[in-house]
């Protein structure tokens, strides 16, 4: 049956998520940069709970917390796919693994410096 043709159904739209189970455990088993950016997000998110952040500040954090990890987990897939594709050294696969790597990277050190705005002014007046 073709896809635009088939009846709603809640029952399935709640298995896909399997999928996306499945996409979070190959992330964490098989991507060392990824774990490093949960295991930040998770101390990111404790920091804010505990320096109790506002809600406009809490919204940027996680906002950058949500980019950072999307970016890895697409990057994740171009180099999958690259992989796949051309198991052997290639300019033009090492090129598109280089430019995607580089747009997680960017998004990191956007949020690292978010993340030192929101957070230094209140560890400031934690310590001092």
């Amino acid at each position: 049956m073709e896809k635009s043709k088939k009846k709603f159904s809640i029952k399935e739209r709640l298995l896909t998520f399997k999928h996306v189970f499945c996409g979070f455990k190959v992330l964490w088993a098989e991507e060392h940069n990824a774990r490093i950016h949960i295991i930040v997000s998770v101390i990111v998110v404790i920091l804010g709970a505990l320096l109790d952040i506002s809600l406009t500040e809490w919204l940027i954090v996680l906002v950058l917390i949500g980019l950072v990890l999307s970016l890895e987990i697409i990057n994740t897939s171009i180099e999958n796919i690259c992989d796949y594709i051309s198991p052997e050294w290639h300019m033009i696969i090492k090129k598109i693994k280089d430019l995607a790597a580089a747009a997680v990277f960017l998004a990191a050190m956007i949020s690292v410096v978010c993340r030192i705005i929101i957070f230094l002014p209140k560890l400031c007046d934690f310590f001092i």
